[in-house]
């Protein structure tokens, strides 16, 4: 079997390479017919695994060699096909698990390391930053995500939430291709938050929180950044469902402070609507889970998070008051304004000091209204605080 599957790979490199000895000097080769593309070795190997996959752990060593050297071909249509060929032969491996976890006799696929192995392909097509590769995988990353998140183990999870990271990462710049880039991974975690967050492993949920606070300071949509916010809500009700031991407490406020960090961070943005999204975020898992959230997480929560949140407001409501700059007051900290004395001008403010003790009505009823009152700060409601931003 190993000969076979090697003697397939190379009829498949000899064919690239083909193509590529006409261009030698080129670093990419276009092939506008892809009818020219001779496959035979590329189907007949895809075949062949799918037709083995409860023995695959003996074969992949041949089969994620040829995958890297297509991924990696000067010849551009065979780095699409490469991805393609990946993504059905995972998607038939998890179909056929059962059979796979009593074959890996391998140590790299005992338990369920073979999930790590079988899509370390993928996260290596996007570290190759090849543009192809990488459309490839966004295309294809979905469907892996719909048809193996049901059966997905901790180290698939690792690898899966490591390629979506590593997609957006290059996505700060703007432009069209980042921005559908951008929204093409969102969907993929919208995916996992919605139909297969209860499969997310426990020591998961950090990697998780960091690729959604990823995509909630992104700037390139705004509507992204506030479903990501609320998606961490889903997370925070997702650790509410968990019934650990004593054993895993630790583990478990190691999870509650890496969220509620995320969201602190979130909290001071300079985008109102952000801001707000990440106050009703929190206010909604404090007064959903007040009975489940240890102790230990509640001083965390009043004493470091909203504390910072509420002078961050602060700060918010006084720049929107004053007409100032939010995001400057932020940077510098806001410092509070210093009186200084002044000989000349202490007659005039003890005058001041009087006349506001003794309150506007009692002057104009003696016809010495000398004094009018500033500008005034916007009502804040009579009842709960409603920030104006």
């Amino acid at each position: 079997m190993h000969e076979f599957v090697a003697a397939l790979g190379e009829i498949t490199m000899a064919a690239m390479e083909g193509l590529a000895g006409a261009n030698p000097q080129a670093k990419t080769v276009e092939v506008k017919d892809t009818k020219k593309l001779n496959l035979f070795g590329l189907t007949r190997m895809l075949e062949t695994v799918i037709a083995n996959a409860f023995r695959v752990c003996f074969l992949w060593d041949y089969v994620s060699s040829h995958i890297e050297a297509l991924a990696n071909s000067r010849v551009v249509p065979y780095r699409t096909l490469a991805m393609d060929a990946a993504t059905c032969i995972i998607i038939n491996i998890f179909d056929s698990r059962k059979t796979v976890l009593f074959a890996a006799s391998i140590p790299l696929w005992e338990g369920d390391g073979w999930q790590a192995a079988i899509l370390k392909p993928m996260m290596d097509a996007v570290l190759s930053g090849n543009v192809e590769c990488v459309r490839a995988v966004l295309a294809n990353l979905r469907s892996i995500i719909e048809n193996c998140g049901p059966y997905m183990a901790k180290e698939g999870w690792e690898i899966v939430l490591g390629i979506v990271e590593k997609l957006v990462a290059g996505a700060q710049k703007s432009g069209g291709e980042a921005t559908e880039r951008v929204e093409r991974a969102f969907k993929c975690v919208e995916l996992i938050i919605h139909n297969s967050l209860h499969r997310v492993h426990i020591e998961n949920l950090p990697a998780l929180s960091a690729v959604i606070h990823y995509f909630a300071t992104l700037r390139q949509n705004l509507n992204v950044s506030l479903q990501a916010v609320a998606f961490l809500q889903n997370v925070a009700d997702y650790v509410c469902q968990q019934k650990l031991g004593a054993e895993a407490e630790e583990q478990l406020n190691g999870i509650w402070i890496n969220l509620l960090n995320r969201l602190k961070e979130i909290g001071t943005d300079e985008r109102s609507e952000l801001r707000n999204a990440a106050y009703r975020t929190l206010e909604q898992i404090m007064t959903g889970h007040a009975e489940v959230i240890p102790i230990k997480i509640w001083t965390y929560m009043l004493v470091d998070i909203c504390s910072q949140l509420l002078q961050t407001s602060k700060i918010c409501y006084l720049a929107c008051a004053t007409g100032g700059n939010y995001g400057a007051g932020l940077a510098s900290s806001v410092a509070t304004p210093k009186f200084t004395f002044d000989p000349q001008q202490e007659p005039a403010r003890k005058s001041r000091a009087r006349k506001g003790k003794r309150g506007l009505n009692w002057w104009t009823r003696r016809g010495r209204c000398c004094w009018k009152p500033g500008p005034t700060l916007p009502s804040m409601g009579p009842t709960r605080y409603s920030a104006p931003f």
